[in-house]
């Protein structure tokens, strides 16, 4: 705000700057503005993070079908069924028909940091038939997996047909 005042010997002259309460409400104006704009831009980053970890959930069990219709050997004389084997916080790509921790040819992958996994298989784990591709065991009451980022509690619900095939749901878990 401009005001025009007189020096000593009576001249004109104008004063520029601005009052202590126009700074105020203009700094009150700024955080209100960047607080709504800081708690919005963490939004999207719950949902990112989940749909990042259904892809690779889904990746590692694509792979695990075509490692199973692809007849890999793996080294040994004969192919075999591969297998994923979920926990709460990782998954392993595993070979034969059981989950064997001390296997050494294990893939583990952890998950991310918030993101929690919540099996609904039979045996924690998808099993796929070496040359068909299609889950060993099949129980329609367990054939899912959900994924969940724990902060702003979103989650993913993955669901494997018989044969092998995933379809990844925002919700329903």
């Amino acid at each position: 705000m401009k005001k025009i005042c007189l020096n000593r010997l009576g001249f004109a002259y104008r004063q520029a700057g601005f009052t202590l309460i126009e700074l105020i409400l203009v700094l009150a104006l700024l955080t209100t503005i960047l607080t709504l704009a800081t708690v919005n831009l963490f939004k999207p980053t719950a949902q990112a993070n989940i749909d990042s970890a259904s892809t690779d959930v889904v990746s590692i069990l694509r792979e695990a079908q075509n490692k199973a219709v692809n007849t890999d050997t793996g080294g040994g004389v004969a192919s075999n069924e591969y297998g994923v084997y979920f926990e709460a916080t990782k998954y392993t790509l595993f070979k034969g028909t059981v989950f064997n921790p001390a296997d050494p040819n294990n893939f583990a992958v952890n998950t991310p940091q918030g993101i929690t996994l919540a099996p609904n298989l039979p045996g924690s784990s998808v099993v796929f038939q070496r040359i068909s591709g299609e889950v060993v065991g099949f129980d329609s009451a367990k054939n899912t997996v959900c994924i969940r980022e724990t902060a702003l509690n979103k989650t993913a619900l993955l669901r494997v047909n018989f044969v092998g095939v995933v379809d990844v749901l925002q919700q329903g878990c």
